[in-house]
């Protein structure tokens, strides 16, 4: 809140030194007018907007709170198939028979005929999940 107000004040002395230069005119009139024509005025003015929306969001509870943060239970892993398993087994097998990475191991791996037959193992048990998950 310190420096909202901070900001605040650099702003409303602004005004207020437009205010003497200018004494007839009204407050609504001089901000309209310093908005229009004032470089300084429009970067006070976006300062303190933005230190008003720090200082709202370092009060909000909804996406900063720790509390909330670690109170979500995150599984270590998610759940795989076997064929999941034999499928990482074979590209893991295959990337250090041919000193490849295991991007390209998987690859090789999902173009075999044992590949695609996992692969379409994985495919209807994540189906068989996700009706009843």
């Amino acid at each position: 809140m310190e420096t909202v107000n901070k900001f605040e004040a650099k702003l409303d002395a602004i005004v207020k030194r437009f205010a003497e230069q200018h004494p007839g005119m009204s407050e609504p009139a001089i901000h309209t007018r310093l908005s229009s024509e004032s470089q300084e005025y429009r970067a006070a003015y976006r300062e303190a907007q933005f230190a008003k929306d720090v200082s709202i969001a370092k009060r909000s509870t909804l996406y900063f709170s720790a509390d909330r943060i670690a109170k979500v239970e995150r599984p270590a892993q998610p759940i795989r198939s076997d064929a999941e398993k034999t499928l990482d087994e074979l590209a893991d097998v295959y990337a250090a028979e041919h000193k490849i990475d295991k991007a390209k191991a998987y690859d090789v791996v999902l173009k075999s005929d044992k590949g695609k037959d996992l692969y379409r193992e994985c495919l209807k048990a994540q189906a068989a999940g996700s009706r009843f998950g």
